[in-house]
């Protein structure tokens, strides 16, 4: 368990934090640090039930120092726009929860998604990484077909929103807030591919 020697080089850049609001089901956070090799490890997870700021800015601090994660780089629910413009982060694209499952599935297949063990909370996301999230379902207009399913999977969740920041697709939202009449000025899109091998 924990991360094997030769494999713990972090390219500080690269790491990411990924946020999942819960008022009904719990609010939680991963950090996901980068290594030379692109493997992506969940190093730490944290949760609380509900939601609470504080505790929020709080617990993202923590993480940022601990492992090196750049505010920038937490990824959060489109939902959450206004919070991640106010912590100069990023709210996840809208294109949906299979876009996030698909990119943590591809590092999954190329064992580039691992899960440090020893971490705190991480064995609790291994655990609902392991569950299966598809069900088959019967319609008449398809068949039969294969759909993703959501059932506690809030760990899971903010793993997705980290990766999807570490190899998705977004729109980087400018923190700056100007003075008077004038608001957020720009975005910029970023790009970044999944590298396979």
């Amino acid at each position: 368990y924990g991360v094997p020697a030769g494999q713990d080089r972090w390219l500080g850049s690269m790491g990411a934090g990924g946020h999942d609001f819960g008022e009904v089901h719990p609010s939680t956070l991963a950090a996901v640090t980068v290594n030379d090799r692109n493997e992506a490890w969940v190093r730490e997870m944290r949760w609380m039930k509900g939601y609470d700021t504080h505790w929020r800015e709080q617990n993202i601090r923590e993480l940022n120092a601990k492992y090196g994660i750049q505010l920038r780089r937490w990824g959060y629910d489109p939902m959450q726009r206004e919070a991640a413009r106010d912590q100069g982060a990023e709210a996840t694209s809208a294109g949906g929860r299979l876009e996030k499952v698909r990119l943590v599935e591809a590092r999954l297949g190329t064992r580039k998604l691992l899960f440090d063990l020893d971490g705190p909370g991480v064995r609790e996301a291994f655990a609902q990484a392991q569950r299966v999230h598809y069900v088959k379902k019967s319609s008449p207009e398809r068949g039969e077909v294969f759909e993703y399913h959501r059932s506690d999977d809030d760990l899971m969740a903010a793993i997705e929103n980290a990766i999807h920041v570490i190899d998705g697709s977004r729109v980087m939202i400018d923190p700056r807030v100007l003075s008077g009449n004038r608001r957020i000025v720009h975005g910029r899109a970023v790009r970044d591919n999944v590298m396979v091998g």
